[in-house]
């Protein structure tokens, strides 16, 4: 049973941390490019994390992830925590418009539609943070995963 696509638009596109995260890489057939109109991502408030913020003049990339479970989402759940939401938002694909869900902020990214919030990218995430994030983000991952499956990494 498939759960409704995601849409990843921080370091969820990361290959090594939505692996890390979901125990398991997705087929290449299960992540599509993707961009939301009317969002842009940007720091959250001492993060190295983004948050999706209404701008109706930008369109945040991402991929959307298909193929994922129940157990999946459930995970990302857990690894997203507290500070962010599940909700469903509208994307743009290759072939079109389809609804997906996406992780929010609790609390909105600053000043939504506030040019001067600083706009979040992969590449300089990738650059500036991955090193000193990805061990804690895998760890993180690692425990959702046990309390969720009771068990390590899936294979495929």
């Amino acid at each position: 049973m498939s759960a409704e696509p995601l849409f990843a638009y921080g370091t969820l596109r990361d290959g090594d941390i939505l692996a890390g995260v979901l125990g398991r890489r997705l087929a290449p057939g299960a992540i599509r490019p993707a961009k939301a109109p009317g969002y842009r991502a940007v720091y959250c408030p001492g993060q190295v994390y983004p948050g999706l913020a209404l701008a109706p003049d930008s369109a945040a990339p991402g991929l959307v992830l298909d193929s994922l479970t129940p157990d999946d989402i459930a995970i990302l759940d857990a690894f997203e925590g507290p500070l962010y939401r599940r909700a469903t938002i509208s994307v743009v694909t290759g072939t079109g418009s389809v609804v997906v869900s996406a992780y929010l902020p609790v609390t909105p990214a600053p000043a939504d539609a506030d040019a001067d919030a600083d706009a979040w990218s992969l590449e300089h995430w990738t650059l500036h943070h991955k090193p000193a994030a990805l061990t804690p983000e895998l760890r993180i991952a690692a425990r959702a995963r046990h309390d969720r499956l009771g068990a390590g990494p899936r294979q495929n």
